[in-house]
């Protein structure tokens, strides 16, 4: 089963009919071009394939785990056995942190996400707040932090599947999300609107500058917002017409930003805007990186 760090009805945006509003076939049927970092190969490939890896978040929690949990935990006594007694009935369960993600996908921050998308403009505070949580979700959603977090509660003598449960506490902790969230909320934002697809979409799509000065995400191939957390602002932000002459700077700045952060794959609308991404030294480069990397596993 597949871990999706970014959801196909958000990725299907970068197929240029979804967003147009074709929806005769479901978001994660729509096919999107793909350009892997990986291999620097070229496809063309459905959403909900893309942007996922298989298997991160899963987990098995065997019967007899759940039975010295509860032995340990519950006074003896006839509740303590009837618990026991049904953990031995109901057997292993499998655990998946994709139930959770899907959850979250119900919530507020995505749904007006979609919203800012759809009117290109942010109308509210509150509206800001959440799409400044969908932002830091596309970084601890990122099998790169989700593994690191696995290794860190491993580390601590847990099983795996106590780790993803650790996980999941923490993403359902008020003053751990408010922490994330904040200095995204309390920055001045810049709303990029093009207006034809213009932003390719990279797996790690929550990008940092390097002197970490600027947040960068394209929330969809038309709008590309920008954080400026070295400039405190109580507002919601301004909206700026993008023209990619004009702005050459701007997509370039984005574009290699991209490139050095991607893992996985880079999506977009049309295959000739990716074969040019492949063409520059960024990704030539990132391309050798990513696979010494691969070539020093064991």
């Amino acid at each position: 089963m597949r871990t999706h760090f970014n959801p196909a009805f958000w990725t299907a945006l970068w197929n240029l009919d979804y967003f147009n509003g074709d929806r005769r076939r479901p978001a994660r049927k729509q096919k999107v071009e793909v350009l892997d970092v990986r291999s620097g190969k070229m496809y063309r490939a459905p959403t909900e394939t893309v942007h996922a890896e298989d298997g991160l978040g899963l987990a098995l929690i065997e019967a007899e785990d759940m039975v010295n949990r509860a032995e340990a935990s519950l006074p003896d006594g006839e509740e303590r056995d009837r618990v026991v007694s049904e953990l031995r009935e109901f057997g292993d369960i499998q655990l998946d942190i994709e139930n959770l993600y899907e959850v979250m996908e119900q919530s507020d921050a995505y749904q007006e996400t979609l919203r800012a998308i759809r009117e290109g403009r942010v109308t509210s505070l509150v509206q800001k707040t959440n799409i400044a949580i969908f932002v830091a979700s596309r970084r601890y959603r990122h099998p790169v932090t989700l593994a690191m977090m696995l290794r860190e509660a491993e580390a601590k003598q847990l099983k795996r599947w106590e780790a993803l449960l650790e996980i999941k506490k923490l993403f359902e902790c008020s003053d751990w999300l408010k922490a994330q969230i904040w200095p995204l909320v309390i920055s001045r934002w810049t709303l990029h609107v093009a207006p034809k697809h213009a932003f390719p979409l990279p797996d790690y799509a929550a990008l940092m500058n390097g002197s970490r000065s600027r947040v960068w995400a394209a929330l969809s191939p038309r709008m590309l917002l920008e954080i400026a957390l070295d400039m405190p602002s109580s507002g919601i932000g301004t909206i700026r017409e993008f023209d990619p002459v004009r702005d050459e700077a701007i997509l370039k700045n984005y574009r290699r930003l991209a490139i050095e952060q991607a893992t996985t794959q880079i999506i977009f609308s049309d295959r000739p805007t990716l074969a040019e991404w492949r063409e520059t030294f960024d990704f030539r480069q990132r391309l050798r990186e990513l696979q010494r990397t691969c070539a020093a596993l064991p």
